[in-house]
């Protein structure tokens, strides 16, 4: 995966904490986006404080 800005997980740190978001009982729809796709601007966020 491309790192786009600095608070970006490398795979090796998202691969540690990954597993924290598996769903125990998948109901409802697929989810459209990645959950990396949602931690990085999470993560950006409570960084930097911008939105």
């Amino acid at each position: 995966m491309r790192l786009m800005y600095q608070s970006d997980l490398p795979d090796k740190e998202w691969a540690l904490v990954s597993h924290y978001l598996v769903r125990k009982e998948p109901r409802g729809k697929k989810p459209i986006h990645s959950k990396c796709a949602i931690a990085h601007p999470v993560r950006y966020i409570s960084k930097t404080g911008e939105t």
